[in-house]
């Protein structure tokens, strides 16, 4: 009966330890599923926060940028124009001397034939300082795709 008795004790307890360890297994996965489940989540509101914070920076740092190049750009442009008006002005004068028999519409029509030529060079100049200007600023950034894809867009359109 002892016996017995030992062997029916043994059997629950082996049964009650099965039990346990089943029970705890199922708790601890459960755990772990639930723990997962609230990490994906916090990385993933983590991510947007971040995103988000880094578009706004990306954004702010493409205006600034963008407002400096065309500063830049602005300054060049009139400098160069008054360069250049400067230099058609004074060759005009002494054409004007030397051909004071022409007609006054020959004398107009050289004058806007030389301010196209000279502002289309300007122009193939201008470009190209931006493009190393646009070049400086990818250089700088190289890692940040979305600035990358707003220099190569400007590009495109020259």
């Amino acid at each position: 009966m002892e016996k017995k008795a030992i062997e029916t004790k043994s059997k629950i307890l082996v049964e009650t330890k099965d039990k346990m360890e089943k029970k705890a297994f199922q708790t601890k996965t459960e755990i772990m599923a639930e723990t997962k489940t609230i990490v994906d989540k916090k990385t993933t509101e983590t991510k947007s926060k971040i995103m988000a914070e880094t578009k706004a920076i990306v954004d702010k740092k493409t205006t600034e940028t963008e407002s400096k190049i065309l500063a830049k750009t602005k300054n060049i442009m009139d400098k160069k124009a008054i360069e250049t008006k400067s230099e058609i002005l004074a060759e005009t004068d002494n054409k004007i001397e030397k051909k004071a028999m022409e007609t006054k519409s020959e004398i107009l029509a050289e004058m806007d034939n030389k301010i196209l030529r000279a502002a289309h060079g300007q122009e193939r100049e201008l470009q190209a300082h931006f493009k190393r200007i646009l070049s400086a600023i990818a250089a700088v950034q190289p890692e940040n795709r979305e600035l990358q894809g707003v220099i190569e867009a400007v590009r495109g359109t020259m």
